[in-house]
């Protein structure tokens, strides 16, 4: 006879040998199956996070090697470029070891040609001893030149022009402004008087003949210019006075830089005249300007009295030292010609 008990779940009777009934068997063998099932997908998904990890750790060598490969080609350009410098180095220097030998093959040429021009020199040395008494006799002779050279120069001492210092003189009297002291017009229109003078006689002597002055007064301190006729309209009078005074108004002081303005123009055209003429070439006598001359400039320097008050004085003052050392020049050519005579 069969024992049945019950079912450990239901409680329903079963066999003894079965602890569940079939029904609670199937339930429970569907319940293994679901957890079999919730495993196996763990399992997997496990798998996937394994292969994730795989490829993260793959993708990582990855670009670990490539970064290693982009290091070791970078590394290789630098050497790259090092052994071709390293090369274009080696070069250089091998251009230099040729170059430093040419310098000392040639160095060992010209101590030959030293040697012999040391050789020809000696020679030429005993035969200038011999020659020394003669080139003492002709030193003797330039020396007595210059001598009379000094006491012809007629002009240089009764026109003693200086330019050394900040204003130009002629015979001690200033033609200019120094620093902030006041204009002093005595001086300058005594100067001036003394330059006119100057030139006029020049002018004389090698016959010039003025473009735009007609004539000079000579007055000292008190000289006045008179135009041509023909450049009269232009000037818009016909006398101008080359001298001022301290109580002298803006009129009478451009008045003054239009006929000191001709002066200088008129100088230009009397060195001009000597330069291109025959009367110094003829002696062979240069006139050499230390300043160029154009118009109303010297030396690319305006000379006019009509320019800002900042910068009038200044510019004038230096300006006629550049037109006196000029003049000077002229003297020098004068007594070159005198001496020729």
């Amino acid at each position: 006879m069969e024992e049945f008990e019950q079912c450990s779940d239901c409680k329903t009777l079963t066999n003894k040998k079965e602890l569940l009934c079939e029904k609670c068997l199937q339930q429970q063998m569907k319940k293994e199956e679901d957890e079999v099932k919730q495993l196996e997908n763990e399992i997997n998904e496990l798998q996937n996070q394994l292969n994730q990890v795989r490829d993260e750790i793959n993708k990582m060598e990855t670009n670990q090697i490539e970064r290693k490969n982009d290091k070791i080609e970078l590394d290789k350009k630098n050497l790259d470029k090092e052994i071709q410098q390293l090369e274009q180095d080696e070069q250089k220097q091998k251009n230099e070891l040729i170059k430093l030998k040419n310098q000392i093959l040639e160095q060992e040429h010209n101590e030959d040609n030293l040697w012999e021009h040391i050789n020809k020199f000696t020679t030429k040395l005993y035969s200038l001893f011999e020659s020394n008494q003669i080139a003492d006799n002709k030193l003797s002779q330039l020396n007595n030149e210059i001598d009379r050279l000094s006491k012809l120069d007629v002009l240089n001492d009764l026109f003693k022009i200086s330019v050394q210092d900040e204003v130009a003189t002629i015979n001690g009297l200033q033609i200019g402004k120094k620093g902030e002291q006041p204009v002093d017009w005595d001086d300058i229109s005594a100067g001036v008087g003394h330059l006119t003078l100057l030139l006029v006689y020049l002018m004389k002597k090698f016959k010039y003949q003025c473009q735009k002055i007609d004539s000079v007064e000579l007055n000292g301190s008190f000289t006045k210019i008179k135009i041509k006729e023909e450049y009269q309209n232009a000037m818009s009078i016909k006398t101008l006075n080359l001298y001022l005074n301290t109580k002298a108004s803006q009129k009478d002081e451009e008045e003054f830089n239009d006929a000191f303005q001709q002066l200088y123009l008129e100088f230009q055209s009397f060195c001009k005249f000597l330069q291109e003429g025959d009367i110094l070439k003829k002696r062979k006598i240069n006139l050499t300007l230390p300043f160029s001359m154009n118009g109303i400039y010297v030396d690319g320097k305006l000379l006019s009295l009509k320019q800002s008050a900042t910068q009038k004085w200044q510019e004038w003052t230096n300006s006629v030292k550049k037109f006196l050392a000029n003049v000077k020049a002229l003297i020098v050519a004068n007594a070159q010609f005198d001496l020729s005579l």
